[in-house]
């Protein structure tokens, strides 16, 4: 008997753990909104109360520092608890560099990070100016990023819009745009994605320069570094986070567990269903056969979301020194490659790019590539323009079922066709 009470004691040492929560102003002013009333320990603790939770809280206000023990697997409850309740998950962290070289060995130009917030369109400025006190002239990258994350998932749904100009020394000179990119991607935490910006010597880009982009989530948990389940099993039952609109939140009310009991959703006696308006959350405790009949009734950012991969495209633009008749029959006939780049694209999205390119067949590029959601057909669309205040803009389209690796020729004129390799 005395061995087994030590074995009981020893079993409940092991499992007993410590978590540290340090909440942020955004963070204490959600806790409050829950529990007027209280001290942080006070108010938390109500959080957990619910599910019976057999943990200690204690707290130092001066630094808003939550000091929790008890045993693990309530624990990673209460760290789940606080990323639903309280967590504020609105932002996310870019990191942008311009480099010359190879990714293997990097010459970087210029780089940075930033702060971006999900629920929001980021538009700013990275400038290095060439001259001070200009107004808005600027000599470098322009941002509009609105991106979207779900928490449930590593990937970052984003769509970014990059241009790059180049300005003169000289007050009241607009520059010339040298590079635009409108796309969308799903970057995957911590991943790094490049940008192939030229293959040649130029007057702002080098021969072998890139553009780097990188996104890092703010999720250090003791249980959840890189991203939350959408349900945890707990006890009897499971815990599930629904994220909904706030229009089913108004219709919803202030009693969510009646409005669904009238819908046809059952409840054990130890579940519940709760509410937290400030983030647009509910929060359901049942069993997991009850869950089906909620699937029916609540309508989830999570449902239907994109796992569509990303694609990257990879664009030549050659010249030869013979009449083209045919792309496919080129022996005899010398190419220059005028110019180059690749992009990023989310399979399924388009993306625009427009680029200068320099040579005896000098024009802006405007490219916009569709694949409808479901199929396998890339459409292309592509505009040229000479420079010149007289020039026309031509436009070019091709649809085809564009295989991986592969490389297709798109006749331009007499002399020049570009070169499209998709490569999923």
């Amino acid at each position: 008997m005395k061995l087994f009470v030590i074995f009981i004691f020893i079993s409940q040492l092991i499992s007993a753990a410590e978590l540290g929560i340090v909440l942020s102003k955004n963070e204490v002013q959600n806790l409050n909104a829950l529990y007027p009333q209280g001290s942080l320990e006070h108010k938390f603790s109500q959080i957990l109360s619910d599910f019976n939770l057999e943990i200690s809280c204690s707290s130092n206000e001066k630094n808003s520092k939550l000091l929790l023990s008890g045993e693990q697997k309530d624990l990673k409850l209460a760290e789940y608890l606080y990323y639903f309740w309280l967590k504020d998950l609105s932002g996310v962290e870019l990191q942008f560099s311009h480099f010359e070289g190879s990714p293997q060995n990097r010459i970087v130009k210029r780089q940075f990070s930033k702060r971006l917030l999900l629920n929001k369109d980021n538009a700013f400025q990275y400038s290095n100016k060439l001259i001070n006190e200009v107004g808005n002239d600027i000599n470098g990258f322009s941002f509009n990023i609105h991106p979207y994350t779900n928490i449930f998932m590593k990937d970052i749904e984003m769509n970014l819009r990059l241009s790059y100009k180049n300005e003169e020394q000289k007050v009241g000179d607009n520059g010339t745009h040298l590079f635009d990119l409108n796309t969308g991607a799903l970057l995957r935490d911590g991943n790094e994605y490049i940008i192939k910006a030229s293959d040649k010597d130029g007057e702002i880009w080098k021969r072998n320069s890139y553009l780097s982009i990188k996104v890092l989530r703010a999720f250090k948990g003791k249980y959840f570094k890189e991203n939350i389940p959408r349900e945890l099993k707990h006890g009897k039952g499971f815990v599930k986070i629904y994220s909904v609109s706030k229009g089913l939140l108004e219709i919803v009310g202030d009693k969510p567990q009646e409005y669904f009991e009238k819908l046809g959703v059952k409840f054990t006696e130890w579940g519940f269903v709760k509410l937290n308006k400030n983030l647009n959350e509910l929060i359901f405790y049942n069993s997991k056969g009850n869950f089906e009949l909620l699937k029916e009734v609540v309508w989830t950012r999570g449902q239907g979301f994109d796992l569509r991969s990303n694609i990257t495209t990879n664009i030549s633009i050659y010249e030869s020194n013979l009449i083209i008749k045919d792309t496919e029959t080129l022996d005899g006939h010398s190419l220059k490659k005028l110019d180059s780049f690749s992009t990023l694209s989310r399979d399924g999205g388009r993306f625009l790019i427009s680029q200068s390119f320099n040579g005896d067949y000098e024009a802006a590029v405007l490219m916009k590539m569709e694949k409808p959601y479901g199929q396998n057909t890339y459409k292309f669309e592509l505009t040229l323009k000479s420079p010149g205040p007289k020039s026309k803009a031509k436009t070019y389209k091709i649809a085809g079922n564009l295989g991986n690796s592969k490389k297709y020729k798109l006749h331009l004129d007499d002399y020049h066709f570009m070169e499209v390799e998709v490569l999923k």
